[in-house]
């Protein structure tokens, strides 16, 4: 049987997930530069799959799995001195039989192979070796593919190339500017810009300015991260709990979009996006750990600097800000936390849709009220009384989105089956 190579995106995985612990094992690695990777090897995957899958000719999975590799070498820190992660990506994938993702390792950094040793913030010796097996090697589209993106990629942002550029400049300080990466960056642009006929940065939603929320693209990528992150605890989802997870926050975003582009001076896209994001918590098992996810996608997001985010991880869960903590199961310090932080705010339209549309999707299915309440008393054991009293409350809220909206929800929405 001919030697694979590149591994099947299951097995991609597995290698990226060993990279991190490996790190983690030998040099650590701080929380918020670990998200970044993640966002970073995420992110390029995503993007390289979107584009190949539009080119004749080219393989989405193939694409996917060498974005994500591409970065594997950072398994050590470079920062210590006594690595260069192109060639430790590099030789690493060689030594698995991986040839593609070993080519893509050593050529994602170079966009040529005479490339300027002055442009690199790293010791001769690795340049030279790294330019004598860039000689051995052919490019394809999948090196350009990936250089591309490896070149939008800043911090948790996709972003400009000139941004990229100063990103580069303050964490490797070359001793010339990466001249030679931003015009190849551009060339790659126009490249496969033609092959599919549209923009890159309108295809991926890049902005000049960043917003303050994570841009849709950015959303997806960061909820792959949050699978990531929790497949990589000691209470991983399982495979049914990670599909459900993924329709029913992808059914909430596009609820919340659908309802916010009705409802005057709401924003669509904000409101994907905090649908997207409502359950960034999930990232531990609240049965399993002391915890509640709410307050644990909270601290998530401030560490990320999206308070927004922040904000409506906890806000969706509850519809009274000075609520009766004795009825919340979970951890009893975090949901003390929660009512303490819900009693500093005052619950705004934002506040009140993520809420609406949590209740309106059941299992990744879009659902009345009262259907999903009856799912919320059948699978978490709470009493009738309760149930009627977290009823009424929706109920109120969506009114106030029925008059919002010169529309009852439910038609919007095609729910034509309703108690």
């Amino acid at each position: 049987m001919k030697q694979r190579t590149y591994p099947d995106r299951r097995t991609a995985l597995e290698i990226w997930k060993q990279g991190i612990n490996y790190r983690h094992a030998h040099d650590g690695w701080p929380k918020r530069f670990e998200t970044e990777y993640r966002f970073h090897s995420l992110g390029i995957a995503y993007a390289c799959a979107k584009v190949a899958a539009l080119i004749p000719g080219m393989d989405p999975e193939k694409a996917w799995v060498l974005g994500l590799l591409h970065d594997y070498g950072k398994r050590h820190d470079e920062g210590k001195g006594e690595h260069f992660h192109v060639l430790d990506g590099y030789n690493e994938m060689l030594r698995l039989g991986y040839t593609d993702v070993a080519r893509i390792c050593l050529s994602h950094s170079f966009p040529k192979k005479d490339f300027d040793f002055s442009a690199y913030g790293c010791c001769r010796e690795w340049l030279a070796a790294a330019r004598e097996n860039l000689d051995t090697v052919e490019l394809d589209d999948y090196d350009r593919l990936v250089q591309l993106f490896d070149f939008m990629f800043e911090g948790l942002r996709i972003t400009t190339f000139e941004n990229r550029v100063k990103g580069i400049v303050s964490r490797y300080h070359p001793k010339t500017p990466p001249t030679d990466l931003y015009n190849h960056a551009l060339e790659n642009k126009a490249y496969f810009e033609a092959k599919i006929g549209q923009d890159i940065y309108a295809l991926l939603n890049v902005r000049e300015n960043l917003p303050e929320l994570p841009t849709p693209t950015e959303a997806e990528i960061l909820f792959e991260v949050i699978i990531s992150i929790r497949n990589m605890t000691e209470h991983p989802f399982t495979g049914d709990m990670e599909t459900t997870f993924r329709a029913h926050c992808t059914a909430v975003a596009d609820i919340a979009a659908t309802i916010a582009a009705a409802t005057p001076d709401m924003d669509p896209e904000r409101a994907y996006v905090l649908g997207v994001l409502h359950d960034c918590g999930r990232i531990r098992d609240e049965y399993a750990e002391p915890c509640f996810h709410g307050w644990v996608g909270a601290e998530f997001m401030k560490e990320l600097n999206y308070p927004d985010l922040a904000r409506i991880s906890i806000t969706h869960s509850f519809y009274e800000q000075n609520f009766d903590t004795g009825v919340y199961p979970q951890n009893r310090t975090d949901i003390l936390k929660c009512r303490n932080y819900l009693q500093t705010i005052t619950f705004n339209d934002e506040d009140r849709l993520i809420q609406l549309c949590d209740m309106l999707n059941s299992l990744g299915k879009t659902c009345t009220i009262e259907q999903r309440m009856a799912d919320v008393s059948r699978r978490y054991h709470v009493s009738e009384e309760r149930v009627q009293v977290l009823m009424k409350l929706l109920q109120k809220i969506k009114g106030y989105f029925d008059g919002r909206c010169g529309i009852d929800i439910y038609d919007m929405l095609d729910l034509s089956e309703r108690n």
